[in-house]
């Protein structure tokens, strides 16, 4: 076994801080990871007295945390839990996309069949971004045997094909491949009894939900984790996540910070109760789906500052709740909950070109304007469901001139330095906002 046989799960904690998720409470996902450095620490308490002899004094009993840090690729699918820990949101606001009517009479009624081969508008509402794919979900009027051809496009512009067979039956069928596009002569269907009383009804299905996440100010109660570290396992409980940093360049990277109320070496999760299990067999995840393989950005990223579109050439997003562990529980040696220390922090460093940037930013640094800055990142898998993570930063102050430096032959980047932060007189935070558009339903 070796470092490839290492992973983690999780389960959001319903009771309290001090409460694990059980085994049943567990989400269905395998979660993959660069480097997993959460575990458990201790800070101990070594008083200091003379001795007739040079021997080290015992420490005092202390109370045993844990915390450290998770690096990770960005999944907008998987990721939706993150994020909602992290923004102190437990108001997510989620919705699902419906499937759109693209050929029929409207309310879900079938429309007669067209002379083959036949074209369809995939996208006939606005969407954003505008190429998001779809399902197909085919359905006729009466039971019928045939075959129905489509071919089209994916997000990618990758010319797709797929045969859906009807036998003595009306559907509906519903593809595999998501389609951007169907061409003119798209759609050709064999054997089907074409005819006044046969009709046929076409649905594009995005088959995504949009997670908006707010930001909130109260402590969640934290997640459980069990990681698998070379095949044994660890659990933490109370894992609340503290700050985050997303470095942006050709993939997405993710550093989660934890601060968590223990851990267990080879423990797993529990089934019941309110402590882990004891056990060098980790939790059975026979059943649990791996992340997918795609990361963003797999095959798109933009910025957009003061609503103009920017490339960037690297950058990173840094957030922090400024949580630590209190010290006025150490007379009482209890696992204290971590409280806020300070004000949060955020901030946004991209590498943009000079030469192409905005003129007023040296203007909006000198008189303390705003920049309205929003990062989409967005995968787009060939013939799949299209992902999007998107980071809205309304209100932003530029934190350093912008006055590049120039070091070499290539071109000249301006790197520039944006604090989010609230709006004057809101009731409640604002300065940021993040929406996953993802399969994940929670």
């Amino acid at each position: 076994m070796a470092g490839f046989d290492s992973y983690f799960i999780y389960g959001l904690q319903s009771v309290d801080w001090d409460t694990p998720a059980l085994t049943a409470a567990m989400v269905s996902k395998i979660f993959e990871f660069r480097n997993f450095n959460l575990k458990s620490a201790s800070e101990p308490i070594i008083p200091t007295r003379f001795r007739r002899v040079p021997s080290p004094t015992p420490q005092i009993e202390n109370f045993i945390r844990a915390e450290g840090e998770v690096e990770m690729d960005a999944h907008a699918d998987d990721l939706v839990w993150m994020f909602t820990q992290l923004m102190m949101d437990s108001s997510i606001s989620s919705t699902d996309f419906t499937a759109l009517e693209i050929y029929g009479n409207g309310a879900g009624a079938g429309k007669a069949f067209g002379a083959s081969p036949l074209s369809v508008d995939t996208q006939p509402t606005a969407t954003t971004p505008a190429s998001d794919p779809g399902k197909l979900i085919v359905t006729l009027g009466a039971a019928d045997s045939g075959t129905i051809t489509i071919t089209g496009t994916d997000q990618q512009d990758n010319v797709i094909s797929e045969v859906l067979t009807f036998v003595a039956e009306a559907g509906p069928k519903t593809t595999t491949k998501y389609f951007k596009t169907v061409a003119t002569g798209g759609i050709v269907y064999a054997g089907i009894t074409v005819g006044v009383a046969l009709t046929m009804l076409i649905k594009s299905d995005m088959n995504v939900y949009t997670h908006v996440i707010g930001l909130g100010d109260a402590l969640l109660n934290g997640v459980t984790i069990e990681a698998v570290k070379n095949g044994i396992p660890s659990v933490y409980i109370g894992a609340l996540l503290n700050s985050m940093t997303l470095d942006i360049g050709d993939v997405l990277g993710l550093t989660w910070s934890f601060l968590a109320k223990r851990g267990w070496n080879r423990y797993k999760v529990p089934a019941a109760g309110t402590t882990p299990t004891s056990s060098n067999t980790p939790t059975s995840v026979a059943a649990f789906s791996p992340v997918g393989d795609e990361v963003l950005p797999a095959w798109g990223l933009s910025l957009t500052l003061d609503a103009v579109e920017v490339p960037i050439a690297s950058g990173s997003f840094n957030f922090s709740n400024n949580l630590g562990f209190p010290t006025r529980y150490r007379n009482l040696r209890t696992s204290p909950k971590p409280t806020r220390q300070g004000p949060r922090d955020l901030s946004l460093t991209v590498g943009i070109d000079y030469d192409t940037t905005n003129a007023d930013f040296d203007a909006k640094m000198l008189t303390s304007q705003k920049v309205a800055a929003i990062l989409y990142a967005y995968r787009k898998p060939y013939a799949s469901a299209e992902y999007m993570l998107k980071i809205s930063l309304p209100r932003c102050e530029v934190r350093a001139f912008p006055d590049p430096s120039v070091t070499d032959f290539p071109e000249v980047i301006q790197e520039l330095q944006l604090r989010p932060i609230r709006t004057a007189g809101a009731v409640a935070s604002d300065e940021c906002e993040i929406t996953l558009q993802c399969v994940a339903s929670s």
